[in-house]
């Protein structure tokens, strides 16, 4: 087995390296997987999966289910907000066929979410710049790594499927959309390039109707492609183009739904158009510093001797490292836009998720540039001295591969260990926060939070399907899992929360007890 992957003649070489860093992801996904056995229905789970519950209980058919996600889609649009799309796919939470269906999203989530990346790096890194598998795996592998173990809010990502999938799940799918967008303009087979169109409009259609960041992102994206293909003289630039209007359509359509007004004047107060643009700018490099903690930094380092030969061998001249920046940067701001525009300076979690998501992919493609201007630098006679300088450094590399992979993981780890905070929780116990996530559910399943939790919300069903009484009154949950709870009903039977309950139960109050 040892001499099928290579490793008798090179004991250490970026083949090791890439399976030990895929089964490190693999590893770290295993208790994010089984966490998610223990996720609930919460808050708007209820609310959006009303309709579409009663018509799994009253006529146990798909169809009927998907014709209740419709008219989800009417009411909201008109009375509450325009996200066609998201109204309908939260409008089939799974816990509508049966709250033990639940942590089907929280799964799917996560596999939709590393699908995505790995399918969007692999068109990227291996399609366009021939890198080899192993590169690819050690690159997709460290960047899933940052992603997952350092999210922002990972209960309002991954395990509350109204705010992951509207959020954390839209966001993946625009990663599947741009993937195929550069499979497109990269084949040469018109039955592909035309099946790739297709699916490439309903992709566009459907993320339009989504979050607003990643609505408005995408159609940014879209636009910038076009013109840079439009400068190219590239005939694709007509099927961007037509993309680029789909997105822009959809959008429309999403931001004068006449539940936007409604909802507005409810929740929040606008900055102004202006003034959100500006606050967004802000936002993007108080959101970019605030990423760069120091594991991710000792990430980027890691990465930075196996982008920099793919960018050295590629064919691409790197000419404008700068104007790349800058741009990418607009991009990554403009997500932040319309939420300032909509509620100040209030972001909800989930979007700070994606904002964190989009930095971890637009770090590593201005890096890869910025080392491709580099190469292409060193190419100068001039500046032979500076190409030998590299060239001793990646020399030193190769030949202490396995010293600077253990420095490199070692000093990982104690960064992720120095970033951890102790102090005392509500109970007047030691808390730890900021573990990564993967270390917060192994605890959580180990002390047992996660089973009590889930446990505690069984108990409550049993009340909610008692038929004898309409008035409902349960016990506060005793714990309250970092990466399961998102917010609980109240001792209010009239607060929103507790309403939306009742109703899906079928009862008339639902209260915690005082």
């Amino acid at each position: 087995m040892i001499k099928l992957i290579g490793l008798t003649k090179r004991p250490f070489s970026i083949t090791t390296i890439a399976i030990i860093m895929t089964l490190t992801l693999i590893i770290s996904l295993i208790p994010l997987l089984i966490v998610a056995l223990y996720s609930h229905s919460a808050a708007d789970d209820f609310a959006f999966g009303l309709a579409t519950s009663q018509a799994w209980q009253n006529n146990g058919s798909l169809g009927a289910v998907f014709a209740a996600a419709h008219q989800n889609v009417q009411e909201y649009y008109y009375n509450w907000q325009g996200t066609y799309s998201g109204i309908f796919l939260m409008s089939l939470q799974p816990g509508l066929f049966g709250e033990d269906y639940y942590p089907v999203g929280s799964i799917f989530l996560l596999l939709l979410f590393l699908t995505g990346n790995l399918f969007l790096f692999k068109v990227i890194l291996m399609d366009y710049f021939k890198a080899g598998k192993w590169h690819y795996l050690t690159i997709v592998s460290v960047i899933l790594l940052l992603s997952l173990q350092f999210m922002y809010e990972p209960v309002e990502g991954f395990y509350w499927f109204n705010g992951g999938m509207l959020y954390t799940g839209f966001y993946s799918l625009a990663l599947f959309l741009f993937g195929f967008i550069l499979c497109l303009c990269h084949t040469q087979k018109p039955y592909v390039k035309f099946g790739l169109t297709i699916i490439s409009i309903i992709l566009c259609a459907i993320i339009a109707g989504g979050n607003y960041p990643t609505a408005l992102t995408t159609s940014v994206i879209l636009f910038i492609l076009t013109a840079y293909k439009a400068y190219r003289k590239d005939k694709n630039a007509l099927i961007l183009g037509f993309l680029t209007l789909i997105s822009l359509a959809g959008l429309l359509i999403s931001i004068t739904a006449p539940g936007n007004a409604i909802r507005q004047a409810s929740v929040g107060s606008s900055s102004g158009a202006f003034r959100a643009i500006l606050l967004s700018f802000a936002y993007g490099g108080y959101s970019a510093a605030n990423s760069i903690n120091v594991p991710v930094l000792i990430g980027f380092v890691f990465l930075t001797p196996f982008l920099y030969p793919i960018a050295k061998k590629s064919s691409f001249q790197f000419r404008y490292p700068i104007l790349v920046f800058l741009l990418s940067f607009c991009v990554y701001s403009a997500q932040a836009t319309p939420p300032l525009y909509a509620l100040g300076l209030s972001l909800p979690e989930r979007l700070i998720n994606i904002i964190y998501y989009s930095f971890y992919l637009l770090a590593t493609g201005n890096l890869l540039y910025f080392l491709g201007w580099i190469a292409r630098k060193l190419e100068y006679p001039q500046n032979a001295s500076w190409k030998e300088t590299m060239a001793s450094i990646s020399s030193a590399i190769e030949n202490h591969k396995l010293s600077a992979f253990l420095v490199i993981c070692f000093l990982f780890i104690c960064a992720s260990i120095g970033r951890c905070e102790a102090g005392k929780g509500p109970d007047g116990n030691v808390e730890v926060t900021n573990l990564p996530t993967s270390v917060e559910a192994v605890m959580s399943l180990v002390a047992g939070e996660a089973q009590t939790f889930s446990a505690e919300v069984r108990q409550r069903l049993e009340l909610y399907h008692d038929s004898s009484t309409e008035h409902i009154v349960v016990p506060e949950h005793t714990v309250k899992p970092y990466l399961l709870y998102y917010g609980d009903i109240t001792d209010d039977p009239n607060d929103w929360r507790n309403q939306a309950v009742a109703r899906y139960y079928g009862k008339k109050t639902i209260r915690v007890s005082e």
